[in-house]
This record gives C-alpha cells, sequence and structure tokens, in this order.
C-alpha cells in the first residue's frame, strides 16, 4: 500500500533530488550530457530499487551501480565524501517529499517512522557499496602506480642501461621525475 502511495510521486521526488544533489560542490554544474544523465539514472535507480525493497517486503538484488560510482569518483578525481554528500541530501529530500505524500494519504505515523528508517538504512546500504568501490579503485591505482615505478627502477639499474628517451618515457608514465644519478 506504501509503495501505491509513493510510486506516483517518484519522478517528482528525482528531480528534486537532482536539484540538490548540484548544491554539492563537486556536483555544482549543469545536470545535462553523461554527468547529468549519470546522476539521473544513478537517482532514478535508487528510488525504483528502494520503492521494489518495500514491496517485497526486504532485500531485492540490485546491480553493482553503487560500487561502480565509487570507482568512477576516485577517477574523476573526487572525495568519497562528495557522493556521500549527494547521497545524504537525496535521503533528507527524499524523506521530506515522501513523507508529505504519505500524510497527504493518511498514511500511520507508525508506517512513516519506518519509511524514514528504511530510507536511511538504504541510503547506508549505498553508502557502503560505493565505498567499496572506491576502496578497490584506490587500491588498483596504487598497483598501477608501484607497478610503473618499479619497471623505472629496474630500467635505471639495467647495464647496460637503456636508450635515454625510454627512460625519460617511463618516468612521465611512473609520474617520478628522473634522478641526476644513480
Amino acid at each position: 500500500a506504501v509503495v501505491e502511495v509513493l510510486r506516483p510521486g517518484v519522478g517528482d521526488v528525482a528531480e528534486e533530488i537532482i536539484q540538490a544533489v548540484a548544491t554539492v560542490p563537486a556536483y555544482a554544474r549543469p545536470m545535462e550530457g553523461p554527468f547529468g544523465d549519470g546522476v539521473r539514472a544513478g537517482v532514478q535507480e535508487a528510488l525504483r530499487h528502494f520503492l521494489a525493497e518495500i514491496e517485497a517486503g526486504g532485500p531485492v538484488q540490485r546491480s553493482d551501480v553503487y560500487s561502480v560510482l565509487g570507482r568512477g569518483e576516485v577517477r574523476a578525481g573526487r572525495s568519497l565524501e562528495s557522493l556521500l554528500s549527494a547521497y545524504r541530501i537525496g535521503a533528507r529530500v527524499a524523506w521530506r517529499r515522501f513523507a508529505a505524500i504519505g500524510v497527504s494519504h493518511d498514511l500511520e505515523p507508525e508506517t512513516l517512522y519506518l519509511l524514514a528508517e528504511s530510507i536511511f538504512a538504504y541510503i547506508d546500504a549505498l553508502s557502503a557499496e560505493s565505498a567499496e568501490g572506491y576502496a578497490l579503485e584506490q587500491s588498483a591505482a596504487a598497483s598501477d602506480a608501484e607497478l610503473r615505478r618499479r619497471r623505472l627502477v629496474r630500467m635505471l639499474v639495467r647495464d647496460p642501461p637503456p636508450d635515454p628517451e625510454a627512460i625519460e618515457a617511463v618516468a612521465e608514465e611512473a609520474g617520478w621525475p628522473l634522478p641526476r644519478s644513480v
């Protein structure tokens, strides 16, 4: 019954969440193009899945989109805190709007309390998945950097030394300035 009451308002709730996400400094730009499409898809998927879990009365399998979002934050050079802040803002907007819809449809206060608890538990779960993706991507990036640095060190101590242009290219790839001497 709660889903039947909330579902018609999901589109408007999603749009308000998207506007609110744009107040996070890392996302303060027009919600258009691939960036806007990604935010829109993430918000809509979260709301759709949240309602599916209410309807099912428990967990429903979800894609790894939130882990992927966490990985994407590393690649984009943003902090995990930016993403989690957007999630918290989205949860507050969802709660405010869903509560208003529920009150206008005479949902019992106990039902609204459970709805609030469910929203915030859901955001905690999404946050954990994103944090895991963020950590995995950071680890992968660190491993890649370590491999490039090791390759450079091996080249520097090779006898006879490789071509200077090759060493410079590997040093640039590793993000290390060349030493004056080895």
